[in-house]
């Protein structure tokens, strides 16, 4: 009794698991994910506002791509939403981090010599 209960439990888990398998969507590695203003602002922290006003302005923030597409019913294509490389906002971001000042408290024993 107890081995059919397993096995039971074993394939109601299995068919769970492939039930649940098929509503979830596998993430897009990052390397070449495209990213939207809002996947920006929550990356950056920020606003979808200011990222929209201060942050994709910026001269040295990576240029978006346009993916053209045709209006619903028409001939024309339409100006398309920006996108932006994921991993080329997240250097953008890195290309700010401040490097922190040594102290003397935190100077390198050689440096306390040279002093």
């Amino acid at each position: 009794m107890a081995e059919s209960s397993n096995a039971f439990s074993s394939e109601l888990v299995d068919q769970l698991a492939l039930a649940v398998a098929e509503h979830v969507n596998a993430p897009v590695p990052l390397n070449v994910a495209l990213w939207n203003v809002e996947c920006i602002a929550r990356y950056l922290m920020r606003s979808i506002r200011v990222v929209r006003e201060r942050i994709v302005v910026q001269t040295d923030f990576p240029a978006p791509i346009r993916i053209p597409s045709m209006q619903s019913g028409g001939n024309e294509l339409t100006q398309a939403t920006p996108l932006w490389e994921a991993a080329e906002v997240i250097a953008w971001a890195r290309s700010y981090k401040q490097r922190a000042k040594r102290t003397a408290r935190h100077a390198s024993p050689q440096t306390l010599r040279d002093a």
